[in-house]
């Protein structure tokens, strides 16, 4: 029998019923990464209101915690989301309202900021950015979070630093035995080709093999709340674990003219107000700030077809996900 995929889950079943909002509140950043594009750290958008905030988790709430019955994770956003002025009151306010929260954190603020907000989160996701971090600050932070709360490290393996990025990671993890870590790779464009920075063919073995570093420790100690690692359904009955990064890495990111899951089990809030399915961006749904008719979110029903070439972004990828077979 030819082995095909013919669909891809999650490997958690806890994550089928979790459905998460991702929310960009702006793009204000105290970094200026070389390789992050100008939109998510140029200073254009300013921080949304928090009333504009608390008035659409609102509607998500209503709709699918209190009415649909599903597990409903708020993951904050930026820019540097720790620089929003209000997100202490947002995630305090959400929390209020038993649902999951999250961050996506470059961990360049102090402990004493963190430990604030701390009781209001289950998740920390800090990514690792060698061109500005302070390493020590980052190392301390997670050896105090550390046990605290859901914590997942996402390594950017910067090809000019790479042997930096690298042992910083492996530092982590010996230190702080079960705690998931990703190597990620970098993309040239996040929004043309989605294919990865000039690495060497050294560095790009060298990935492959911290891919499958991550994964086996990752499968070992379980995976963050919201999202995981995904497992590959093959005509043949065989099965394989993939996280988002090696999906990317070994170019089996393309799902063009498949049935996903993308606005079912995820939508994304940009800081413009406006909502998708997915990052890919390419179901609008509607703006927030809109309240007319035609303009206000209309919340998905069905799957939808993928009419994406490749798909690049994390959130994306780790969606449930089924090849189309008219009858």
């Amino acid at each position: 029998m030819v082995k095909k995929l013919i669909k891809i889950d999650h490997n958690n079943k806890k994550h089928k019923n979790v459905f998460i909002v991702n929310w960009t509140l702006g793009n204000i950043c105290n970094y200026s990464c070389s390789y992050c594009d100008n939109v998510l750290n140029d200073s254009s958008t300013k921080w949304m209101k928090i009333t504009d905030i608390k008035r659409f988790s609102d509607i998500v709430i209503d709709k699918f915690k209190i009415k649909g019955k599903k597990e409903v994770y708020f993951e904050f956003t930026g820019g540097e989301v720790t620089y929003y002025p209000n997100l202490p009151n947002i995630i305090k306010y959400i929390k209020n309202k038993d649902c999951k929260i999250g961050i996506i954190s470059n961990g360049s603020r102090k402990i004493e900021y963190f430990d604030k907000i701390l009781p209001y989160l289950d998740h920390i996701f800090l990514s690792y950015h060698s061109e500005f971090a302070d390493k020590d600050n980052f190392k301390n932070l997670i050896k105090y979070l550390y046990k605290k709360t859901s914590l997942h490290i996402r390594i950017m393996m910067y090809p000019d630093h790479f042997e930096e990025c690298e042992k910083l990671g492996m530092d982590i993890l010996q230190e702080n035995p079960t705690i998931p870590i990703s190597f990620q790779g970098l993309l040239e464009n996040l929004y043309s080709d989605h294919v990865l920075v000039n690495y060497s063919k050294k560095q790009l073995k060298r990935l492959d093999d911290l891919y499958n570093l991550s994964n086996k420790h990752n499968c070992k100690y379980g995976s963050y709340p919201h999202r995981g690692l995904m497992k590959n359904y093959y005509s043949n009955s065989e099965t394989e674990i993939f996280s988002s990064s090696e999906y990317i890495l070994k170019k089996m990111n393309k799902w063009k003219n498949w049935l996903c899951w993308s606005g079912l089990e995820q939508i994304v809030v940009t800081a413009q107000g406006d909502v998708f399915r997915a990052w890919c961006c390419q179901d609008w749904l509607g703006n927030i700030f809109k309240t007319n008719e035609y303009e206000s979110v209309k919340f998905p029903k069905h799957p939808t077809f993928c009419l994406r070439d490749t798909c690049h972004c994390d959130n994306d990828i780790t969606l449930h996900k089924q090849i189309f077979e008219p009858l």
